[in-house]
């Protein structure tokens, strides 16, 4: 009788799972996911979580109050994934969940079909204790996802409408949030081609890897172009870069450094 109360316990207090290899890069404000979406645009105040900012985007932990509305809106842990869990780091402040099925596609029996100029998703409004939930449900080539977005009754929803403006399409309107970000800014006369090959020793093919160019400014480093590395491929690309000082950073997905050089353009 005790070990069925413990096993029951531990089901009871089993909390939701993360999909593996989600990510986003400081500075680009796009979430990626290797094995399942092309990417979900956010914004660039979306970046990754702060421990002593106690704010960001998270892909292993949901904020206190998210559980709360995953259950009201119905979501099973046992059905569904979390893609992340965010706060911006700037006004105005929301918090927005992403979710998946873990397979097949999410329901939207409890949804009302919206059609817009930009394509059609599945839209849902309800009220949690204090706070205002909106729901979009957006179709994703054969899958689907939710953006789960609530703030305190009253508050502004203006961002939850620009979210969907980012992220609704055509059936045949691509995504263009490719897991790199390759444009820099000055004129093309100027730009110099940089290749960047990360030495044989800090080479790790088992995971996806993260090239990342930081220029050096007075106030610290700012992304300037970064690119994903597939899993068994060496991490080798070239960047077009304007003349100044850079950092080159090799990582994991969760920005653990594996290696950085810092190289000159001229």
């Amino acid at each position: 009788m005790y070990l069925c109360n413990v096993v029951f316990l531990l089901c009871a207090c089993k909390s939701y799972q993360f999909r593996e290899n989600g990510f986003i890069v400081d500075g680009d404000g796009v979430y990626h996911n290797p094995g399942k979406y092309v990417g979900i645009g956010l914004f660039g105040d979306f970046v990754n979580y702060d421990r002593d900012e106690q704010h960001g985007t998270r892909f292993d932990k949901l904020y206190p109050g998210d559980k709360k509305i995953l259950k009201s809106l119905g979501y099973n842990k046992k059905d569904v994934e979390i893609l992340f869990s965010g706060i911006p780091n700037q006004p105005p402040y929301y918090h927005l969940i992403g979710v998946s099925a873990k397979d097949g596609i999410l329901d939207t029996v409890a949804s009302i079909l919206q059609y817009t100029p930009m394509g059609k998703y599945h839209y849902r409004k309800i009220d949690v204790g204090k706070n205002m939930v909106l729901e979009a449900i957006i179709p994703s080539g054969k899958l689907n996802y939710a953006l789960i977005y609530y703030v305190p009754k009253g508050e502004t929803t203006a961002d939850f409408e620009h979210l969907l403006e980012q992220n609704v399409r055509m059936p045949n309107r691509p995504h263009n949030f490719l897991a790199s970000k390759t444009a820099v800014d000055c004129e093309i006369d100027v730009q110099k081609n940089v290749d960047i090959e990360i030495p044989q020793k800090y080479v790790n093919r088992s995971i996806y890897t993260l090239i990342k160019v930081l220029k050096k400014e007075d106030y610290g480093e700012s992304l300037v172009v970064y690119t994903l590395n597939r899993k068994n491929v060496d991490p080798q690309v070239v960047f077009k870069l304007c003349p100044g000082k850079y950092r080159v950073v090799y990582s994991d997905l969760r920005h653990q450094e594996i290696w950085s050089e810092e190289i000159d353009v001229r």
